[in-house]
């Protein structure tokens, strides 16, 4: 999208102005969603706070990269900007610590970024580690407290002992299966064979995750 790198640099200033003007950040950021439709006045709506236009000067000149509101890529970027969240983690972000700003920038990105089969993998992951919490199975080994630089309060990190995922060992298990039937094969020629739809999804999770490794 045309507006993402600016976004990002709106986002920047806007924390940076959060933490100097001692102002609600979210307010101002979300003026971004009124300037990329080309409307640079309106009226006092919600997102937007107390702020009803925009702090640039009268812009000059055809605008090619305005988003009508009622596009499909105005709406995805509303939806976005507008994620919980992001308006969370921005409300906590600051230049001198709270929530990495690298982090919050990110958070435009990951949304339109991601893939269905990694989405599922992440999603097993983290209901593994959901069960072993619920089971008592995750205990702390180790905490360590780091006090930052820029920041009084300081940051706790807790490390747990590990869990076995044992639907990866079962993904593996029955690919290899499913491939060791089809080498025992030896009437049907290898471009014949039929691998089924459940079987392909659980090659291609295997594929995903030695990628990740």
């Amino acid at each position: 999208m045309w507006w993402i790198e600016k976004i990002k640099t709106h986002c920047w200033n806007a924390i940076a102005a959060g933490a100097q003007l001692h102002i609600d950040i979210p307010p101002v950021f979300n003026t971004c969603l009124m300037h990329v439709r080309d409307v640079h006045e309106w009226q006092k709506e919600d997102i937007t706070g107390p702020y009803v236009c925009c702090s640039h000067e009268a812009l000059t000149g055809p605008r090619p990269e305005t988003l009508p509101l009622e596009s499909d890529a105005y709406q995805s970027l509303r939806k976005i900007v507008l994620t919980k969240t992001f308006q969370r983690d921005l409300a906590k972000a600051s230049p001198h610590g709270g929530t990495s700003i690298c982090e919050t920038k990110n958070a435009l990105d990951r949304p339109i970024s991601t893939y269905p089969m990694y989405v599922k993998l992440a999603t097993m992951h983290l209901n593994t580690l959901r069960l072993a919490e619920i089971a008592g199975e995750r205990r702390e080994v180790r905490v360590l407290e780091i006090q930052r630089k820029y920041y009084r309060r300081k940051s706790r990190i807790s490390f747990k002992n590990p869990v076995p995922h044992i639907w990866r060992d079962e993904i593996l298990e029955e690919v290899m299966h499913s491939r060791r039937l089809m080498l025992d094969s030896n009437t049907v020629e290898s471009d014949d064979l039929h691998v089924s739809e459940d079987v392909r999804e659980l090659m291609d999770e295997e594929d995903i995750f030695s990628a990740e490794l």
